[in-house]
C-alpha cells in the first residue's frame, strides 16, 4: 500500500504529535511542531519545513521498514515519557521534591530562630 493510501499525521501542535504517536501513526512534522517532545528525525518523526521536504519525507514512508521503525519508536516514546503513568509518575516526583525543598527551607528557617 503506497504512503498516499496511509494515514499520515501532519503535525502542527506538539500535542496532536504526542497523540499521533500513541495512535501509531507516522508523524511528518516540522521542528516547531515537536518542540519539547525529545524526538530524533528519522527516528521519531520524520521532520520537513518546505513543501519539497514534506514531499520527500511522504515518500519515503512508502518503504514499509521506514514506516513500522517510525511507528514503533514513536509508540514507545508515547508510552515512556508521555503516557498516564509516565506523567502521574513524573508530578509525583516533582512534589517530592518540592516537599523536601519546603521542609529544608522551613528547618532551616526555624533553626535559624533557635527553634530546632
Amino acid at each position: 500500500m503506497g504512503a498516499s493510501c496511509k494515514r499520515v499525521w501532519m503535525a502542527a501542535l506538539p500535542a496532536s504529535t504526542s497523540l499521533a504517536f500513541a495512535a501509531g501513526r507516522p508523524v511528518v512534522a516540522t521542528p516547531k511542531a515537536v518542540e519539547g517532545i525529545e524526538v530524533v528525525d528519522g527516528k521519531h518523526v520524520l521532520l520537513a519545513e518546505t513543501a519539497e521536504e514534506f514531499v520527500v519525507a511522504i515518500n519515503k514512508l512508502q518503504d514499509p521498514e521506514i514506516y513500522r521503525t517510525l511507528v514503533g519508536n514513536a509508540r514507545a516514546l508515547a508510552e515512556s515519557s508521555y503516557s498516564l503513568g509516565a506523567l502521574t509518575t513524573a508530578i509525583e516526583k516533582s512534589l517530592d521534591a518540592i516537599e523536601l525543598n519546603l521542609s529544608t527551607q522551613t528547618g532551616t528557617c526555624l533553626q535559624s530562630i533557635g527553634i530546632k
